[in-house]
């Protein structure tokens, strides 16, 4: 969790345009950021934490930080709803 201050210093730090990827830890673990940013050419920060945060938590943390030029890649797990509370899929 701590890794949070890290990620918000890269957000203040690193200048538009940028690719921001949003989630939970399907981001943090699953994606290689640098792999991303070499292909791309654009700074990529990964904000991937972790899903039990929920949903408005992932929101409300990148709407402020997000800029106009910013590409903002938003990957939730599938069973993710706004109060990180983890629901069943209706059958």
């Amino acid at each position: 969790m701590d890794a949070i201050i890290d990620k918000h210093h890269l957000l203040e730090n690193i200048a538009p345009p940028r690719m921001l990827l949003c989630g939970g830890s399907n981001l943090a673990f699953g994606i290689d950021s640098k792999s991303i940013q070499d292909k791309i050419g654009l700074p990529v920060i990964n904000m991937g934490l972790n899903a039990g945060l929920g949903l408005n938590f992932i929101m409300e943390e990148i709407k402020s930080a997000a800029k106009p030029t910013d590409i903002v890649i938003l990957s939730i797990e599938y069973f993710l709803n706004s109060d990180g509370n983890y629901g069943t899929l209706p059958i």
